[in-house]
């Protein structure tokens, strides 16, 4: 990350979690389709969840879930909660990302069978920006920095799509975009009682 990137995601921490996590998700989106050339589809609304991004590959689908935390985040990879620590005195519990995002695969990998992709691999993805410092006992192996995540990808040599079908697959995410008020207004009634997505 360039100097100047990191100054303005610092200066964009003292704005709304809505639009950190906003600038966040756009960060690694367009990290991912510049510097691996993923096919990328943010913010989606399938069967109960709501999905940060997937990325679609030759190779697989990835179900990501992005966090934009600076600070110091620790605890078990296998707890339910993680701390997010800003300064000694200001701590934030974290629902664990990777089980929050074990629904999200679910629902993706059901999509997919009901659409005729079900030989697809789904992956889970959970990438923190580069700000954060994780420290995380026993960290889940799907966890990662942007920065980390982008050094130590390697494509697979299996390919199960050919590019007519990554566009395919693509359109076929975007179709889950941009969803109207009344199902992001039951989304949010369904977090709120049950406390997460």
């Amino acid at each position: 990350m360039c100097k100047e990137e990191r100054e303005e995601l610092e200066r964009l921490y003292d704005n709304s979690p809505d639009v950190i996590g906003g600038f966040g998700e756009a960060l690694t989106a367009s990290t991912l389709r510049s510097d691996l050339c993923m096919s990328i589809v943010r913010s989606l609304y399938i069967g109960r969840s709501q999905i940060d991004m997937v990325a679609v590959t030759p190779s697989c689908v990835y179900v990501i879930e992005n966090k934009n935390y600076h600070g110091v985040v620790s605890g078990h990879g296998s707890s339910v909660y993680w701390n997010v620590n800003y300064t000694p005195y200001r701590t934030h519990k974290l629902y664990n990302p990777v089980m929050q995002n074990a629904r999200h695969v679910s629902d993706v990998t059901e999509l997919l069978k009901l659409t005729g992709y079900s030989s697809i691999p789904v992956h889970s993805l959970v990438i923190f920006n580069d700000l954060v410092e994780l420290r995380l006992i026993e960290m889940p192996r799907q966890v990662f920095k942007l920065r980390d995540f982008v050094d130590s990808y390697e494509e697979p040599t299996i390919s199960v799509l050919d590019n007519d079908s990554v566009n395919s697959l693509t359109d076929l995410f975007c179709k889950f975009r941009d969803c109207s008020d009344e199902v992001r207004l039951a989304h949010l009634k369904r977090v709120s009682y049950w406390g997460r997505s």
